[in-house]
């Protein structure tokens, strides 16, 4: 009996919770995160939610629903610590929907160490969206507090979500942003964000170089890097008709092939083929009989001939500035090992000069209720 009691009295502490346990109410949960400066002098801006001014059933908000917190350190660690000193309650990072890096920042290559703060930690989620502000948004990006949602991050997640739809910039979440940047042979690519007058707006692509920002794409050029990377759902293609009228359609089951020329033992260019579904959704001013199958492939060549066209510009915006998010390195490295371990220190020199073939097939749908236009 005295045996039982002594074990009972050792496991009491054990029952009181986990070692680690915080009440809710001693919390700051942060949605949004922006780091600026460099590595090793770090100013980071925390969005802080305020719990009773948030919407509910009960309540219906109000735009002071997060509070902005300043802090600075030699890194995240020491920024945190110092941001908690400021606020009545601890920062909880598990909830961070948006992490925003300073253009200065990802080119001075801070991306990957910021990053590995945020997905070391065990309480981290993939919920996290990776956006570059241009060093002159900033202040604006951080201050505002948009119409459309409950809080700033609520914006950034319903607005990459929109885009993974759309097909015109390549959102990125955290843990994928990581991967690709550890990855051999494969770069990683981010939106860039600006502060619109009421709400965000994606405004083109960061590219990376072994973490590191080297260059960015405008919004012009970023829906094809989109359908290229495999993130856009159906991209959009509008095809010249008769010198006058236009063909609006959907690449549907957009398939991508990348592979490596080699001969006699070297690498001597790169070859991309896409193939997709051409799906008819608007004719304007233009004759078609879509019962005709030879129409039909003519359209369907000329829309080929422009996506074509469209890859081959942005994928030289991509070799000029020594950046492969596609990962035409992996590639290289998957299928010819022994080429990869000769020339894997300097890919992004060699990667530059090769040549890429590009190859798009489109294939003709249904055109849905009428076998001509209106």
């Amino acid at each position: 009996m005295r045996r039982l009691l002594l074990g009972v009295l050792v496991l009491l502490p054990l029952l009181a919770g986990c070692w680690d346990q915080q009440a809710i109410e001693q919390l700051g949960f942060v949605t949004q995160v922006l780091i600026d400066g460099k590595p090793g002098s770090l100013t980071v801006l925390y969005r802080v939610i305020v719990p009773n001014k948030l919407p509910s059933s009960t309540n219906p908000g109000s735009p002071d629903s997060t509070t902005l917190v300043s802090s600075a350190g030699r890194d995240l660690v020491e920024a945190t610590r110092r941001a908690d000193l400021q606020s009545s309650k601890r920062l909880f990072m598990g909830q961070v929907q948006a992490v925003l890096l300073s253009e200065r920042f990802a080119r001075a290559g801070g991306a990957a160490g910021a990053l590995d703060y945020f997905v070391r930690g065990t309480k981290t989620r993939n919920i996290s969206w990776v956006l570059v502000v241009p060093d002159d948004q900033v202040q604006a990006v951080m201050a505002l507090v948009p119409t459309n949602a409950a809080y700033p991050a609520e914006a950034i997640t319903d607005m990459n979500l929109s885009q993974r739809q759309q097909g015109e910039i390549p959102s990125i979440r955290i843990f994928q942003f990581i991967n690709q940047i550890v990855t051999p042979g494969r770069d990683a690519a981010a939106p860039l964000i600006r502060a619109g007058k009421n709400s965000f707006v994606l405004s083109g692509v960061a590219l990376f170089q072994q973490g590191r920002l080297v260059g960015t794409l405008s919004a012009a050029d970023t829906e094809d890097l989109d359908l290229l990377l495999h993130r856009s759902q159906q991209p959009s293609l509008i095809v010249p008709c008769n010198g006058q009228g236009t063909v609006s359609a959907e690449l549907m089951s957009p398939h991508r092939t990348l592979d490596a020329i080699v001969r006699q033992g070297q690498l001597v260019g790169l070859s991309l083929r896409l193939r997709a579904i051409m799906h008819i959704d608007q004719v304007t001013l233009c004759p078609m009989d879509f019962q005709s199958h030879q129409q039909e492939m003519v359209l369907a060549t000329a829309g080929a001939g422009i996506v074509s066209h469209r890859i081959e510009s942005v994928l030289a915006r991509l070799q000029h500035y020594r950046s492969d998010p596609l990962g035409f390195g992996e590639v290289v490295r998957v299928t010819n090992p022994a080429i990869w371990q000769a020339i894997h220190s300097q890919w992004h020199d060699v990667y530059p000069k090769l040549p890429i073939h590009v190859e798009v097939h489109l294939t003709p749908n249904d055109s849905g209720l009428l076998n001509g236009s209106v």
